[in-house]
């Protein structure tokens, strides 16, 4: 009597299979990362940067507006990076960001201002120019504002 013990057709991947499909997705995922996490940085710099934007733009539209001076200033605590818009008698409104998101907000004045047709000040002397570094590792940009209010946005090489 003769057994012959075949294995029938069975479908599927051995375990060595898996494993170098694994190794293969890992691999090309280590290789991704780096690119990632920069695409994830310039986001979060570019969202901070649009946002501080459209609030100083904010500020210089009220000014002009209610034909009154607005003033932006930076605050800067232990655990936030704050920037708020006020005019005379009140806060209209303020905005920052945790010191954890390790994005800083470098700039050449503490606060300005905004007269009623648009241009920079800083109490009652006129500015050349206003800027804003906003930088995390390698992502830097900068909000440029002249002496007429005009805003510039520029990715930077240093902070």
């Amino acid at each position: 009597m003769n057994i012959d013990i075949k294995p029938k057709n069975i479908v599927g991947y051995t375990i060595i299979e898996i494993m170098m499909v694994l190794l293969i997705i890992g691999t090309i995922s280590l290789m991704a990362y780096p690119s990632f996490e920069n695409l994830i940085q310039r986001q979060k710099v570019d969202n901070l940067t649009n946002n501080l934007y459209l609030d100083i733009k904010k500020a210089k539209n009220l000014a002009i507006m209610n034909n009154k001076t607005i003033t932006i200033e930076s605050i800067v605590d232990s655990h936030w990076t704050n920037w708020r818009v006020k005019d005379n008698s009140s806060i209209i409104f303020r905005k920052g960001i945790s010191k954890d998101a390790k994005i800083s907000i470098v700039s050449n004045v503490n606060y300005f201002s905004f007269n009623n047709i648009g241009q920079i000040k800083r109490g009652n002397i006129y500015l050349n120019q206003v800027y804003f570094k906003i930088c995390h590792n390698s992502v830097k940009n900068k909000i440029t504002i002249n002496s007429l209010g005009k805003m510039n946005v520029e990715e930077i090489d240093n902070c």
